[in-house]
């Protein structure tokens, strides 16, 4: 497998997180900070409002994609409905195509690496989570705690530190602007076939979108030492979604067959 086909295998945790590079720690009294929801709060305040939120029943999205390192470029196309519908494709030219997607109960990948394969675990949770849209408006509907523990500088920029515990107990360390209340950077764990690894993520560009604002840049540092950014094109809330966008492929239904 040639330098560039590798690369493909990292593209998954890609697609499914937020923000990160370095951060400077500053010291700053517990008494002083403000709690992990009311950053969270502020956000939300910040990108729309929670009205809006409540609104958004389903979103989709149009990008490019590359890889700075192995000069690989493409695009990309999402559409997620909550609470747990997601499809995700990945057209990287003559390397071919990667897509993601869960039905609300079935998580698959298909892909140029493995072939078709059924996500199982945390891995095909973290899948449909990603439409999970009210845990942006309502976190303590999914966290299972929040805590604000102290601030960061962020490339020049005062933040919040906050660490969010997954309900899989996985702490995820968000950052938040002081000034802005934008989130610029986040850390997380995720599980791949590849197995568990931390994915620090760059959120910028945010631009409003319907009434949200959203962020149209992720620039995603890799364990492997690459980068993958993703620059989104377009942003849509709440479209008319065509019947069987969520349809489990072919190759995935005669695993599932095979399985029984």
């Amino acid at each position: 497998m040639n330098k560039r086909m590798k690369m493909l295998a990292w593209l998954y945790p890609l697609l499914l997180i937020g923000p990160g590079l370095a951060a400077t720690s500053s010291a700053q009294e517990a008494d002083d900070l403000p709690s992990a929801e009311e950053v969270l709060a502020a956000y939300v305040k910040a990108t729309g409002g929670v009205e809006k939120y409540k609104n958004l029943k389903n979103m989709s999205a149009t990008g490019k994609i590359s890889i700075p390192q192995a000069g690989i470029k493409g695009s990309l196309e999402m559409l997620q409905v909550a609470p747990n519908k997601v499809q995700v494709k990945t057209d990287l030219g003559g390397l071919g195509t990667i897509r993601q997607g869960s039905d609300g109960e079935t998580a698959w990948e298909l892909s140029v690496i493995t072939g078709p394969r059924i996500l199982e675990g945390e891995e095909a949770k973290q899948l449909m989570q990603e439409a999970n849209l009210k845990k942006t408006y309502e976190p303590q509907s999914y966290y299972k705690e929040m805590k604000c523990v102290g601030t960061e500088d962020v490339d020049g920029e005062a933040c919040y530190r906050l660490e969010l515990t997954k309900p899989n107990g996985v702490v995820q360390t968000d950052y938040y602007s002081i000034e802005s209340k934008l989130q610029v950077k986040s850390i997380n764990e995720v599980v791949t076939n590849m197995g568990e690894m931390k994915i620090a993520v760059k959120l910028g560009d945010y631009r409003e979108t319907d009434g949200i604002k959203m962020p149209f840049k992720m620039e995603q540092s890799l364990p492997n030492g690459m980068s993958q950014i993703v620059q989104m094109d377009n942003i849509r809330i709440n479209v008319e979604v065509p019947e069987g966008s969520f349809d489990l492929p072919e190759e995935i239904k005669e695993q599932i067959d095979q399985n029984q």
